[in-house]
């Protein structure tokens, strides 16, 4: 439960201009049992009306799936590089099936993570070789992790045909891999952890190009300042929002107008 009142974005300028896009939320966390009615209540309060709800094994983007369509939402289907020591063949099949429901815009989460090491790297690398063939052949963009990995996801990027793109969720890396994801045609996405104090990720989401751009809250996770140290939800990307709002010296209406435009852009809405 948030500790206080979240201010509506769209109390401070035209609502018509100041809809928010949180492109990134598990809220089939457990995290949220009980209680999704009220998160996504807040979010609409908030001025944040789209929410992408994202899937990490077959199950998850099962219950992702059946959240989107409750809540008249979208979701993405994909299985988390944590789980690429235990998942199945037939997994990937019916991942597959999934995402070919209508509110399905994408392929994710997936990718690659050297910094929990909760999964052998090979077979993390295989799994995510397995899940861009999915992308590929459906021509669904890619939702990707990528934590302390260098330039591995790069590496593997390369080696397929991916027209409709994807995203590095939840940057947290450096300028050279921000750059070679620009350079491929892959959006650039935020959350919470861009605000806290010691970060050095802000000064790298005010030089973004504002047309590859998102924002994200990778809720229950990555909680802004203010409230970090509380369980994150969507309607908190408007702390997120405002803080790159003013790194770049954009108005927070303007920042929330374009960045949800990008989002809908990538995910073909």
């Amino acid at each position: 439960m948030l500790s206080r009142t979240v201010e509506p974005l769209n109390s401070m300028s035209d609502p018509s201009q100041s809809l928010l896009f949180d492109t990134h939320c598990h809220l089939d966390s457990g995290q949220y049992s009980g209680e999704t009615d009220d998160v996504v209540r807040r979010a609409d309060d908030a001025g944040v009306k789209d929410l992408l709800i994202i899937g990490i094994n077959l199950q998850n983007s099962i219950g992702s799936r059946n959240l989107a369509r409750k809540y008249n939402q979208h979701f993405t289907a994909g299985i988390h590089p944590h789980d690429a020591d235990s998942y199945v063949v037939d997994d990937i099949n019916r991942i597959a099936e999934l995402a070919k429901d209508e509110l399905c815009v994408a392929i994710g989460e997936i990718g690659l993570d050297y910094f929990r090491d909760y999964a052998d790297h090979d077979n993390q690398r295989k799994l995510l070789h397995e899940m861009l063939n999915v992308a590929s052949d459906l021509s669904l963009p890619v939702v990707l992790h990528q934590r302390s990995v260098e330039f591995d996801v790069i590496k593997i990027i390369d080696k397929f045909d991916l027209p409709a793109g994807g995203v590095f969720h939840c940057f947290s890396d450096d300028w050279e891999l921000a750059q070679a994801g620009l350079n491929r045609g892959f959006y650039i996405s935020f959350a919470g952890n861009v605000t806290y104090k010691k970060s050095k990720l802000l000064p790298i989401a005010a030089d973004i190009p504002i047309d590859k751009l998102l924002i994200e809250t990778d809720a229950p996770y990555l909680t802004p300042v203010p409230h970090r140290g509380k369980r994150n939800e969507p309607a908190l990307i408007t702390h997120t929002a405002s803080c790159i709002a003013e790194a770049r010296n954009m108005k927070l209406h303007e920042f929330a107008k374009i960045t949800r435009e990008n989002g809908k852009r990538l995910f073909n809405l």
